[in-house]
């Protein structure tokens, strides 16, 4: 009778186990993601706003290699194509982004609209903060399983000071706020 050693045990364990992950030098496909131009139905105008929402959009979808991008010029040019009009600060129904995605070949659609941007000032006699606060209203679409998301997400950023003098500027709570609330925004994404 030939006996099994505990060596030969734990080599044929190991490579049971390691044979679920996936073998080096292949590629997993990455998500190709069609972003229509956020919305910005907020009266703020200032241009930290759009400075800091296409920073957070190119660090978290370009950077990822999780994630490819349509480029901006064609997604603008197939949403010419089917009327689509950002002026009118509708963001698109799930129907139409199916239509987006099937049009572009792409494997999510998002679209953000930003509702509420502003920053205020609170003063005590040692302190100074200032406060961002921002309302983001997305809709997020997984073409793989029909995953349809709309959500709302708000944040608000306190920047305080403890010394005399101008404390934080307006523009850094403002871009302080739309980092948080896009953070939190990614992590609730179907794809």
């Amino acid at each position: 009778m030939h006996r099994i050693s505990g060596l030969q045990l734990v080599v044929v364990a190991a490579l049971f186990f390691f044979s679920f992950f996936a073998v080096p030098g292949t590629v997993s496909a990455s998500i190709k993601v069609a972003i229509i131009p956020y919305i910005n139905s907020s009266a703020e105008e200032r241009s930290v706003v759009g400075e800091t929402i296409n920073k957070k959009l190119d660090d978290y979808f370009q950077k990822n290699a999780r994630y490819s991008i349509v480029p901006p010029e064609l997604v603008n040019l197939v949403l010419a194509r089917h009327g689509y009009d950002a002026a009118q600060m509708i963001l698109p129904e799930k129907e139409f982004m199916m239509t987006l995605a099937n049009d572009l070949d792409a494997d999510a659609v998002l679209a953000l609209d930003f509702t509420r941007i502003q920053a205020y000032r609170r003063y005590t006699i040692i302190t100074s903060t200032t406060i961002g606060s921002v309302s983001v209203y997305a809709k997020a679409l997984s073409v793989y399983d029909s995953h349809f998301v709309s959500l709302r997400v708000e944040k608000q950023a306190r920047l305080t000071t403890y010394s005399i003098g101008p404390g934080f500027r307006e523009k850094e709570a403002i871009a302080a706020s739309i980092e948080q609330a896009m953070d939190e925004l990614f992590r609730r994404l179907p794809f």
